[in-house]
């Protein structure tokens, strides 16, 4: 029990709560929990730990539901939303509402195949951005999602947070989720943002014209 994350029966009492303010709106369940972790946010007396409590349960959840995903696209949407989701949770009040609108830009990245990426660049004249299509398709697009959402701090920004996931590691211990090691998960993360550093400064002259994602 020492290594599980755990929300305590105050939070939870105060998440039931936020539940009925939120009422029966056709959300999705990742919706609901950013918008749980928003308005937590803004309570006094529960404030930012609260919030970062429910940010990295639903983030393991990301990660776990990238390892039983059954293809590549819905690997990538969830191993980006993880990392958004800690990302997230490291900026002040109104970073869980910019989460939410990353996941929309998400899915025009992974409906837009490098060739056309490549092309609108060549039109914007932006420079190496074959350096940033040579990565994985999970790692380019977990650094536009990230310049957008940074912008010029992304680099220092994407150093703190390795720092702190790598926190994370230890206090999740090694444990596992139905077979799936959390730990293997996060050191996937981990390495997946470390290979973004040297390719975020191009993401950045994308981003700068076209912040919507639109390549065609």
């Amino acid at each position: 029990m020492g290594n599980r994350i755990i929300i305590s029966e105050q939070e939870k009492q105060s998440i039931k709560k936020l539940y009925g303010v939120i009422g029966e709106q056709d959300y999705s369940v990742d919706t609901i929990v950013d918008i749980v972790s928003a308005v937590l946010d803004g309570i006094p007396g529960v404030g930012n730990l609260a919030s970062f409590g429910v940010d990295v349960i639903h983030a393991i959840s990301y990660m776990i539901r990238m390892a039983l995903s059954s293809n590549d696209n819905s690997k990538i949407e969830n191993g980006c939303y993880a990392i958004l989701t800690l990302v997230t949770s490291f900026l002040p009040l109104g970073g869980n509402v910019v989460n939410i609108a990353s996941k929309s830009g998400l899915k025009k990245i992974l409906q837009t195949t490098p060739d056309v990426i490549k092309s609108w660049a060549k039109k914007h004249n932006i420079a190496n951005v074959g350096f940033l299509l040579q990565k994985t398709k999970f790692q380019y697009s977990i650094s536009l999602l990230l310049a957008r959402l940074l912008k010029e701090k992304s680099k220092d920004v994407i150093v703190n947070v390795i720092d702190k996931i790598k926190d994370l590691k230890v206090k999740v211990g090694n444990i596992e989720f139905i077979g799936i090691n959390l730990t293997n998960r996060i050191n996937f993360l981990i390495t997946n943002l470390e290979e973004t550093l040297d390719v975020i400064d191009i993401a950045n002259d994308i981003v700068n014209i076209n912040k919507d994602f639109n390549f065609q």
